[in-house]
């Protein structure tokens, strides 16, 4: 069962993730799946900002504010969340509620 991100949403790179800087993108590994995604530098950009700390609101206002300042913010907006949605999906993030510290990948 995949879990479905909101704006409150917490999220935190999975410890089962190897990450490798490749020349024009980077290359994460995860090795409970053994599965290779590559992501482009930007991309990468908005997965190292789930820290555990951040919600998907704050990680989307930080990649407007760095990456995005000409783009129309709706656009964007359902542009990182789809990627964000897409890693949890691939158990490269996890998910946790706006409480810290409850982890709802295994609930």
């Amino acid at each position: 069962m995949n879990n479905i991100i909101n704006n409150n949403s917490i999220l935190l790179k999975s410890s089962s993730v190897v990450v490798r800087k490749e020349t024009n993108h980077y290359l994460l590994y995860n090795v409970s799946s053994d599965e290779l995604h590559l992501i482009p530098l930007n991309s990468y950009f908005i997965y190292e900002l789930c820290n555990g700390f951040l919600t998907v609101n704050e990680i989307e206002n930080l990649a407007l504010d760095n990456f995005f300042r000409n783009e129309n913010n709706d656009n964007v907006n359902s542009a990182i969340r789809e990627f964000l949605q897409n890693l949890v999906n691939r158990k490269l993030l996890e998910v946790y509620d706006n409480v810290v510290g409850i982890n709802n990948n295994n609930i």
